[in-house]
């Protein structure tokens, strides 16, 4: 069928699930799909018009076991991602391979997370080791978890790329909580040299819209 394809659904009933407008079947719900109506070619045109403009990514939502294959799967440059409203792409992986041109040395690069999630913790001044989480309960220990902020290239513009978690872990080659309890990086505002080192390093970037 030739693109685009236009779908139009009739006697449907609009309800708001999680926060977003969903429509509902009924019994007389009929879909048409290109049906010869006036407002069918106006659709058309406006679609032609868009696309021709400002084309969209290509997609592909289906994975590889080869991971070989999976990591160049909807492989885009960052200046293409950014040109679109990734919005429109949900729960789609797209890939980049880009340089780490700077670590952020004026804002933390750790924060004490809680331990049932990944949310900041509020520490108790008067209390020592309390710890406390908007959504669980207070803890009497917490985790340090990665938040350093970095400038990346891939040759078509830069972007601001912030690391969490594993991603944090991979690229810097040892853990957040290695890095302050054994090392003794325990200042937040106070870049550890080996976080500082990844710059230059060529990264591999994986995200989920």
């Amino acid at each position: 069928m030739e693109k685009p394809v236009i779908l139009a659904v009739s006697s449907c009933r609009p309800k708001v699930f999680r926060g977003e407008l969903q429509l509902n079947g009924t019994q007389a719900t009929h879909c048409y799909f290109n049906p010869p109506i006036p407002e069918f070619i106006d659709s058309v045109t406006e679609y032609r018009e868009r696309f021709l403009a400002h084309p969209p990514l290509a997609i592909n939502r289906q994975r590889s076991n080869d991971m070989a294959i999976e990591r160049f799967r909807n492989r885009h440059t960052i200046a293409e991602l950014v040109t679109h409203n990734l919005n429109n792409y949900r729960s789609v992986d797209f890939t980049c391979e880009a340089t780490i041109e700077q670590v952020a040395g004026n804002r933390d690069w750790f924060y004490k997370s809680c331990n049932d999630c990944s949310l900041r913790v509020l520490e108790d001044i008067d209390h020592p080791n309390r710890y406390t989480c908007r959504t669980h309960r207070t803890h009497a220990t917490c985790k340090h978890t990665y938040c350093f902020k970095t400038i990346v290239n891939d040759t078509t513009t830069t972007a601001f790329f912030t690391f969490f978690l594993d991603a944090g872990n991979a690229i810097v080659g040892h853990t957040c909580k290695e890095l302050v309890t054994v090392r003794g990086y325990d200042q937040p505002h106070e870049l550890p040299p080996v976080v500082q080192a990844i710059e230059g390093q060529r990264i591999y970037c994986r995200s989920t819209t």
